[in-house]
């Protein structure tokens, strides 16, 4: 009867000990799994994924309205004789949005490039790993040196 009931408890033993690796296994995989899902990108939340500039709709230009310096008492506007003949009212500008994520400044005279500022016109956005932190420090340290001048004094 008791080895019976030994070997009854060996199998049960052996049964949990079988479950409880699956249940590890299972574990492992699903961990797996999420870790490799969060390392893939996500569709961009500022464009939708449609990679294009929000503000300007992929134009790279808004339009603004800019004022006359100048009103004669007859309300008939007095153009700026040093700019263009039409410096004033509604006007193509160049998209705040686009313009200052690639470095420039907004104006009359440049256009943004017309993607989306988040995802650069990929429509989709990479996670950072700690790899890829390291490697964007490394590409910001090198454009630092980059740019700065040296400044060599001859003899003489």
């Amino acid at each position: 009867n008791e080895t019976l009931e030994n070997q009854a408890m060996s199998i049960l033993d052996a049964e949990s000990r079988a479950w409880e690796e699956e249940e590890k296994r299972r574990l492992q995989e699903e961990e797996e799994r999420r870790r490799l899902a969060a390392l893939q990108p996500k569709v961009c939340d500022l464009c939708d994924g449609s990679g294009l500039c929000k503000e300007c709709d992929g134009q790279g230009t808004v339009h603004t309205l800019l004022l006359s310096a100048q009103v004669k008492a007859t309300s008939s506007i007095v153009p700026n004789p040093k700019k263009s003949a039409r410096n004033f009212g509604r006007l193509p500008w160049g998209c705040p949005t686009c313009c200052e994520s690639s470095g420039v400044t907004p104006s009359e005279w440049v256009v943004g490039s017309g993607l989306c500022a988040q995802c650069d016109g990929v429509g989709k956005v990479f996670p950072t790993t700690p790899r890829r932190r390291r490697a964007l420090n490394m590409t910001m340290q090198f454009a630092k040196i980059k740019s700065v001048k040296v400044v060599v004094e001859g003899n003489g």
